[in-house]
Formats: structure tokens, C-alpha cells, sequence
């Protein structure tokens, strides 16, 4: 079996979130960064705005990615919840 050098998809979400909590990005600037290949931080990208966590703002020819921090708030607070039920089973 090969073992891949691209991070594993969560540990780059969570990187990617606390870098786009900071400032925005877009996708080549964020791969050169995260030294994974653009196929997957696109594919990162489309999955963390898919779930509503990113905000996309199209410059020029470039589209911007920046978090989406009062919707990270809420998936937070709402797992916390869940958690916090789960517990008082």
C-alpha cells in the first residue's frame, strides 16, 4: 500500500478554517500553502462551502474564500448540543 503525502481531508479542513478564519484565500494561493495539489484543496474548498462554512467573493478571475465565522459559531454550539444530550443519556 502507498502512503499519500497530501494531508488526510480533515486535518487540511480544520487547517484551512483557522487559515481562512485569518484572512482569505484563494484555491492555488491555499494549496502552495498547505503544499497539497490544487485538485484537492479545490475539493476541500467545494466541501467546506457546501457545508456553509466558507464565504466566496469572485475578483477579477479568482474566487475568494474566507470562513464563514458566525456559521462555524452555530455548527459549534449545535455540536456542543448534541454532545451535551448525548451525555445526559
Amino acid at each position: 500500500m502507498t502512503q499519500s503525502t497530501s494531508p488526510q481531508p480533515s486535518a487540511l479542513w480544520l487547517e484551512l478554517l483557522l487559515r481562512l478564519a485569518q484572512d482569505r484565500g484563494y484555491c492555488q494561493q491555499l494549496a502552495v500553502e498547505a503544499q497539497c495539489n490544487t485538485g484537492d484543496m479545490s475539493r476541500s474548498l467545494t466541501a467546506l462551502s457546501k457545508c456553509g462554512l466558507l464565504k466566496q467573493e469572485q475578483e477579477q478571475s479568482r474566487t475568494y474564500y474566507a470562513a464563514d465565522l458566525p456559521a462555524i459559531s452555530r455548527f459549534l454550539q449545535e455540536f456542543h448540543d448534541l454532545l451535551a444530550r448525548r451525555q445526559e443519556r
